[in-house]
């Protein structure tokens, strides 16, 4: 498994539990596999730490640098590298595939058989170059076969999504007569795939292709058979495809939400009924329409710029989603701006920001991962901070070292979300950990007053419901529903968001 991170470490460590096989996980990062080795995890996944320990512990999974001897011993060798945006253009970056194909061409030796699998999401094509880079790389009389293997895994359940997931693609170097193959027609045996079987592709009847899809086939049966996903076989292309469109299709469920949350602010709608109803709808369904300040993370930002960057380069732009993408990044600055106007209150005069406190609760993409790339709430802070506020930021599991690298010193960050309320003009609810509604639950509307300069809440992701904030002397701003005030006097009828209405 070359890489170590989310994809490469979560599959490696799964594949070495449900298939019991042997796995090498490889990185160039020696501190990293240094600390694997020490059973220290190099990211926050719940779950990971156990799997990894146990599967270490039984002799099934291990760590090393030495790339060019995990290679040569391995049946399959899976490509599990970083493909960031590319700066300038948003295309993904894939020069550390490129990289790694390089590596593992020179690697390979003969006489035996190696299924390569990249595991790593890339554009439409990516597969056709590793095949070229590994043949004009690798030994006289190599045998091999390039397959690709997109992952579905969310960070936060990326365990659980590995080992039941709703479905396996599987990209081939062939048209494809069946797409779906039930793994249960195919033997239960073990696969030791660090057990490398020489076979000779010069021998008769030797079918590369054939062997792949075999190796494939034995390598998920284990995880088919327990979770009853289908397993499908395509063509290379529609495998690379399938993962960036799956992803511009969830970032476009998540901006709709957003935007239909806008419009029910101004006519007095709360979005968490609208979306529960037409999620209910089994063509929908309710997952991705959660209104909040915008999607981030590691992948739908990056691959809908991909995607986008891949249909203008064929002539076949995807309007859709440089439509979502444009809205996302609009969506990030509305919601700094409407904390600001939080701030400032009845003035709306955004230099009045300067110098007032702003609790910071969340700073992650989401909860359940330490995972700050590309975060609407980092994203948020950086402009809060440029209107001259000053931030206190809590978050239960972002590395405070990387806060610091993206943000520098401007922003204090705390280890509760007590720290982070106190002396705050407003606090800011931008992560939706349970830990952060447990903590203020906790305190309860007096004993989270008192820390605050002024009791003003603002919850981009609807932890609370507005009622639960009525007659408790605070003002409740949320996404897409009607704000409670401090003044009772107030109706929640009449309560419109006006914030939004400044922005109009």
């Amino acid at each position: 498994m070359i890489g170590t991170g989310y994809v490469g470490l979560v599959s490696g460590a799964c594949f070495a539990d449900a298939a019991h096989c042997c796995v090498v996980c490889v990185d160039s990062n020696a501190q990293k596999i240094d600390a694997l080795k020490r059973g220290e995890m190099p990211i926050f996944e719940p779950g990971l730490a156990d799997l990894v320990r146990r599967n270490v512990q039984e002799g099934r999974l291990s760590f090393s640098t030495d790339l060019a001897a995990a290679v040569r011993d391995a049946q399959i060798v899976f490509i599990a590298v970083g493909t960031p945006s590319r700066r300038g253009d948003g295309h993904a970056d894939l020069s550390y595939v490129f990289r790694a194909a390089e590596a593992i061409g020179k690697s390979l030796r003969s006489p035996g058989f190696t299924l390569i699998v990249n595991k790593s999401t890339v554009p439409v094509g990516t597969a056709r170059r590793v095949r070229e880079l590994v043949q004009r790389n690798c030994a006289p009389g190599a045998s091999f076969e390039v397959v690709s293997n997109p992952e579905f895994l969310r960070q936060g359940t990326a365990v659980q999504d590995f080992m039941y997931p709703e479905r396996v693609v599987i990209g081939m170097w062939e048209n494809r007569f069946q797409r779906q193959h039930e793994c249960t027609a195919f033997s239960s045996a073990p696969l030791h795939l660090h057990e490398r079987r020489f076979v000779a592709d010069t021998e008769p009847g030797f079918d590369t292709r054939k062997n792949a899809q075999t190796l494939m086939t034995q390598l998920y049966t284990p995880i088919a058979r327990i979770s009853g996903a289908p397993v499908l076989f395509t063509n290379v292309e529609e495998a690379e495809l399938v993962k960036y469109a799956a992803n511009a299709f969830l970032a476009m469920k998540l901006e709709f939400a957003n935007e239909i949350a806008d419009l029910c602010e101004v006519a007095g709608a709360d979005i968490s009924v609208v979306t529960h109803a037409i999620g209910l709808d089994a063509r929908i369904g309710p997952d991705y329409l959660q209104a909040g300040p915008g999607f981030g993370g590691s992948c739908l930002p990056k691959d809908t710029r991909a995607l986008a960057r891949i249909a203008q380069e064929l002539w076949r732009p995807c309007r859709l989603v440089e439509t979502v993408i444009e809205g996302n990044e609009a969506r990030k600055r509305r919601i700094a701006q409407r904390i600001a106007l939080a701030v400032v209150g009845n003035s709306a005069d955004m230099n009045h920001v300067y110098g007032r406190c702003i609790g910071v609760l969340g700073l992650t993409f989401k909860a359940h991962t330490d995972d700050t790339r590309d975060s609407p709430a980092v994203f948020i802070v950086r402009e809060l901070v440029e209107l001259g506020a000053k931030v206190r930021a809590y978050d239960p599991q972002a590395n405070h070292r990387e806060v610091h690298q993206i943000l520098g010193d401007d922003v204090e960050l705390v280890c509760s979300a007590q720290e982070a309320a106190r002396g705050a003009d407003v606090l800011a609810v931008l992560t939706e950990w349970p830990e952060i509604r447990q903590a203020c639950d906790a305190l309860g509307p007096e004993g989270l007053g008192s820390l605050m300069r002024h009791r003003v809440i603002f919850d981009a992701r609807n932890l609370w419901r507005p009622e639960d904030w009525l007659h408790s002397g605070f003002t409740y701003h949320s996404i897409g529903r009607p704000t409670i005030y401090a003044d009772t006097a107030a109706s929640f009828a009449d309560a419109s968001v006006h914030t939004t209405q400044r922005l109009r």
